[in-house]
């Protein structure tokens, strides 16, 4: 999904770090209560280039993710994520 539908959708997107892979390119405490603009996607585009970006769950999303591993036939929960909207 681009950048530009995830906004739409109202998530609030951070930059991703190339590497190490899963780390993001900014502190992003501030991004679990407010979403980016425009302006500031773009400064990161110039600031990072073209990377990845992780959709914050939670409230400012009203979005929540269970995150399942399998490994070896065993399934493992690593996160769950509920609130209420």
């Amino acid at each position: 999904m681009q950048v530009r539908e995830l906004l739409k959708k109202g998530y609030s997107i951070i930059p991703m770090k190339t590497e190490p892979a899963k780390e993001p390119a900014i502190r992003w405490k501030h991004y679990q209560r407010n979403r980016a603009g425009i302006p500031e996607i773009n400064r990161w585009y110039e600031q990072f280039g073209k990377t990845n970006y992780a959709t914050v769950c939670g409230l400012v999303s009203d979005l929540g993710v269970i995150d399942v591993d399998a490994t070896n036939n065993r399934t493992r929960r690593h996160h769950i994520t509920t609130f209420a909207t």
